[in-house]
């Protein structure tokens, strides 16, 4: 560490002493580049807080966060350094302690592998030794188990023998005294008993040459008659029951050589079994000792080695991580000097091209909103069914000379009491101006056809009063249709005059609408151009600062490497735990917010780039709403213009009509009065007073000469 850190070859406080002296300096330093940020804290008061001015504020806040963090951080590291250096001589102290110590158990583990090695070997000798000893007294065992045996029966076939002699010699001594001269020997009882035990006795080896010898001359005696008189078979059997006898307790004194000696023998073997196993639990209770003592060793030197292990991978991972501190302090140092200079420069570029052009956007909701220029609806909807005059046909410039006629005609009707004129003067005002002057004709060629006929004057007053009648019917009918056509004509009037009114209205509505369009649309042209300024020179500056923080946050984001240590000493502390609170890793600026600051700083540009797109939008749009507005305005002037004129003309009709009606109105009255007088007077020449045929006669020429007149006045105009 000393190359690294020199100071640590001296004191450790007085590291801390250069070390609060270094961090000072660094720190006059970084305000030294940075412009005063008095004024910048200033907050202006709103109530609502803009974008930009929060953006200016989070800077600001973030310029002061970095210089805290600077001073904190430089007191934080001269603190780190001391520590590098403690831990490191304490470590190493410790490594060479336990490097002894591990040397040492090395080579007792040595010994105790050579003496448990020679333990071993013994052990397997007197182990194998035992297990021999054990074997042969079982083999002995089994010698002695079979020896037995035999001998057992053995001395079941004697004592069998002894008994079958025994019966024999009682049963021969018995027939002593009998009368029978001769008895077969095969007659003897227990001979033949004899014969089978001494037989299996022979074959087992067990026989003496003199029993056998004996037994012998006994088989060679007559074995039809025996002749008791004499006593030579008795004394045969006698001397066979007294060797079996004697070869009985041969035997039996020999089984208890035998066993005794089976006996001392096992005994002998077991006492040195006994010997052996002692000597095996020892050597096994020192070989225990000793393979304790060796895994206790290895144990002990486990412990040490991972004592050992774990104090060089700390000091291994202390150097890593104090060269790492090192190497990082002087890029954290470099990083946030930079840092200062780009939020100091971003600070600069919002007060002085993101601040003063920010209000353009604050208009963007006004324009997307509305603009004040509609089209103009109009408040008249004419009735699509509006009242009109009665329909008639088309009246032209002959309706004068037509009406002309007619007004003869029914002046004549009156002063003549003329029913035949008066309903040529109803038919002349209904039909067409041809017609009535065929009719006039017709009339005249009746009426001068009449002055020739000579009818019945009864019939005539039956024809002429019923006519009257009749005429009165139909003229009465045609006044109130005229006056019902009056009362038509004189509405229709009225909604034409108020249709004329709206019409004038709308007109001077939609004129004076289309001139405050026009001027509205100059005074918005204007606006766009400003703020369409403002928006680009803010978009600009926005786009700058945005630059600044991302090259510096984005750039130094790819540098951070944090670490993290994964060795710990004996005591299972790490680095980490042991180290003085610090920082970590590689300086990449305030990433947290910076994130917030440069998230506000797109939303700006963001609004700036909506304000300039929606601005050539709304521009476009209010150009075409505009045109379309002022195309509607005019066609809709044009429209109204053209329905007030027809309005009018129609009204000026519509009176014509009026008048005509009146007049019809009048007409048909004098006529109905004519009529009625015409009646009155029928009655009072043929009913009354009868006929005065010179009085009808003068009234004829008078009808005739009125025709005539009017036919002239129709001819004339014809003409």
């Amino acid at each position: 560490f000393g190359s690294r850190f020199p100071g640590f070859q001296n004191n450790c406080s007085m590291v801390v002493i250069l070390g609060l002296m270094r961090s000072v300096s660094i720190v006059t330093w970084l305000f030294a580049i940075a412009p005063s940020t008095g004024a910048v804290l200033l907050r202006r008061a709103s109530e609502r807080v803009t974008p930009v001015e929060k953006v200016t504020q989070l800077l600001n806040q973030l310029l002061a966060k970095v210089e805290d963090q600077g001073k904190l951080e430089a007191t934080q590291y001269d603190k780190y350094a001391c520590f590098c250096k403690e831990q490191a001589d304490v470590k190493l102290y410790s490594i060479e302690k336990y490097t002894k110590e591990i040397e040492l158990l090395t080579a007792q583990l040595g010994a105790l592998d050579s003496e448990i090695a020679e333990k071993l070997l013994v052990l397997q000798g007197k182990t194998t030794d035992k297990e021999n000893t054990e074997s042969t007294i079982a083999t002995m065992i089994t010698n002695r188990a079979s020896e037995h045996e035999t001998f057992s029966k053995n001395v079941d076939d004697i004592n069998a023998a002894v008994d079958a002699v025994g019966r024999a010699l009682a049963w021969l001594k018995q027939q002593k005294t009998g009368v029978a001269e001769h008895i077969s020997l095969s007659a003897v009882p227990g001979l033949a008993q004899l014969r089978a035990h001494s037989s299996k006795l022979a074959s087992a080896g067990s026989l003496s040459q003199r029993l056998q010898s004996a037994l012998s001359s006994l088989e060679q005696q007559n074995p039809v008659k025996y002749q008791f008189h004499s006593d030579a078979v008795i004394r045969t059997l006698e001397e066979l029951q007294v060797s079996f006898k004697e070869h009985s307790q041969s035997l039996l004194t020999d089984e208890d050589s035998k066993q005794n000696d089976h006996d001392v023998e096992v005994v002998a073997l077991e006492s040195h079994i006994r010997v052996l196993t002692d000597a095996i639990a020892d050597l096994n209770k020192r070989l225990g000792e000793a393979t304790v003592a060796k895994e206790e060793a290895e144990k002990l030197k486990g412990e040490k080695t991972a004592d050992m292990t774990a104090q060089q991978n700390f000091l291994a991972e202390l150097r890593t991580m104090c060269e790492t501190k090192a190497t990082n302090w002087d890029q954290r140092s470099k990083m946030r000097a930079g840092e200062i200079t780009a939020i100091t420069e971003a600070i600069r570029i919002v007060d002085a091209g993101i601040q003063p052009n920010y209000h353009v956007n604050k208009k963007l909701n006004l324009a997307e909103s509305g603009r004040g220029i509609q089209p103009f609806a109009s408040t008249h909807a004419p009735s699509s069914n509006p009242l009109s005059f009665l329909q008639r046909e088309q009246r032209t410039d002959n309706t004068v000379p037509a009406r002309r006629a007619v007004e003869l005609l029914s002046t004549a009707a009156g002063t003549l009491h003329s029913p035949l004129l008066a309903t040529l003067v109803l038919k002349a005002k209904i039909d067409h101006f041809e017609k009535v002057r065929g009719l006039i004709q017709d009339l005249i060629t009746e009426l001068e056809g009449q002055k020739t006929a000579d009818q019945d004057f009864a019939t005539y007053c039956q024809e002429q009063l019923e006519d009257a009648t009749s005429r009165r019917d139909a003229t009465q009918t045609t006044l109130e249709e005229a006056r019902a056509d009056i009362a038509t004509a004189r509405a229709s009037a009225i909604q034409l005059q108020d249709d004329i009114e709206i019409y004038s209205k709308e007109i001077e509505q939609l004129t004076h609408a289309l001139a405050e369009a026009t001027a509205l649309r100059g005074s918005e042209k204007s606006t766009f151009d400003k703020s369409l300024a403002d928006a680009e020179e803010g978009k600009v500056a926005a786009e700058q600062a945005l630059k600044i923080l991302k090259d510096f946050y984005e750039n130094s984001g790819l540098l951070q490497t944090g670490y993290v240590p994964s060795n710990a000493d004996r005591e299972g502390k790490t680095v980490g735990d042991l180290a003085p609170e610090s920082w970590e890793g590689t300086y990449s600026g305030s990433q947290n917010e910076s994130h917030g600051v440069i998230g506000l700083m797109e939303v700006i540009l963001a609004d700036f780039e909506r304000t300039v797109t929606s601005l050539h939008q709304t521009e476009g749009m209010s150009d075409q709403e505009f045109e379309d507005f002022q195309t509607k305005s005019q066609a809709d002037i044009a429209t109204n213009d053209a329905n007030k004129v027809s309005a009018e003309n129609a009204l000026k009709d519509g009176e014509s009509s009026l008048t005509t009606l009146t007049e019809d109105e009048n007409s048909l009255e004098k006529t109905l009065d004519g009529i009625k007088a015409e009646l009155a007077n029928m009655n009072a020449m043929c009913v009354d007073t009868g006929s005065d045929l010179e009085k009808r006669k003068q009234a004829r020429l008078s009808e005739i000469e009125a025709l005539k007149e009017a036919l002239k006045v129709l001819d004339g105009w014809s003409k």
